[in-house]
């Protein structure tokens, strides 16, 4: 009855045309919210993954050294800034060695330096969960003093 009074009403809720525009008009604001998260989350864990090779270059470096004086962590603290160009000012870089008793079945701190305005790692008992998953087996002697580098006398780390 209302449609035969207002025909220009009948026309308009006959009309399907636009629709297809409201559609998109109603997906535009998740369709670009998915591409931002995207974006965010494909950075997030490209940092993340930079600084993990990075660490894992640093240690590898450090690992081989036989003698380590104060000169060579501000070298690695370098090395560090080229390999990370995007990390946010105030990153430091802590280097410590430690030691696993297997008769106490602890873990120790035999030395720690930082650079880069961080705090070495204080001397205390660590257990396990501080240390990552792969550092929680004891190792053997060999590997130990592979691992920890032997101090030069010019510079003592003690």
């Amino acid at each position: 009855m209302i449609t035969r009074r207002f025909p220009a009403l009948a026309r308009l809720l006959r009309d399907e045309g636009g629709t297809l525009t409201i559609e998109f008009l109603l997906w535009l604001p998740l369709l670009c919210f998915w591409l931002v998260a995207s974006v965010a989350f494909f950075q997030a864990y490209k940092s993340r993954n930079d600084a993990l090779n990075t660490a894992h270059a640093l240690s590898d470096i450090m690992s081989r050294k036989v003698e380590v004086t104060e000169g060579f962590f501000d070298e690695l603290y370098a090395l560090q800034a080229r390999l990370l160009p995007q990390a946010p000012r105030g990153t430091h870089l802590r280097v410590s060695s430690i030691q696993y008793v297997g008769d106490d079945d602890q873990y120790r701190v035999l030395w720690s330096r930082a650079v880069g305005g961080g705090e070495p790692l204080p001397q205390q008992e660590i257990t396990g969960p501080m240390l990552p998953v792969m550092a929680w087996a004891p190792l053997s002697t060999a590997y130990c003093m592979a691992c920890h580098p032997v101090v030069s006398n010019d510079s003592p780390l003690q």
